[in-house]
């Protein structure tokens, strides 16, 4: 069941450690990681995090503080938002420690990869 691509790879190198699912992918991102690029390729997004956990605080704060208006014909509605709303706050407390997301899919030598990036505070 294990070949190459497909098994636990710790790959320690005089300037890179490279923790991966793939033996190849590792070595590969080892040669690449020392050759300067800034050709993007295939799909990539990016978000900033900090605007996203401000607009939820928002909304939030928003919707409790008119929770009996907003859930009032809705059956069951505001105990279920009362019910979550210490793991929205809990979500957004997380939130904060980051400042972005990028994820990317691209080709790599006939290879499809694919990378998320998280960067933190």
């Amino acid at each position: 069941f294990f070949n190459d691509d497909f098994v636990p790879s710790v790959t320690v190198g005089d300037k890179w450690f490279v923790a991966s699912t793939s033996k190849l992918q590792a070595l590969e991102l080892a040669d690449a990681a020392g050759k300067k690029t800034t050709d993007r390729t295939g799909f990539w997004l990016s978000v900033k995090l900090d605007p996203l956990r401000s607009f939820g605080a928002d909304w939030l704060k928003l919707v409790d503080e008119n929770a009996a208006q907003i859930f009032a014909d809705q059956e069951g509605a505001l105990e279920e938002f009362q019910t979550n709303k210490a793991q929205m706050e809990k979500a957004l407390l997380v939130l904060g420690d980051f400042d972005s997301i990028t994820a990317n899919v691209r080709r790599e030598s006939g290879k499809l990869r694919g990378s998320i990036h998280f960067k933190t505070h």
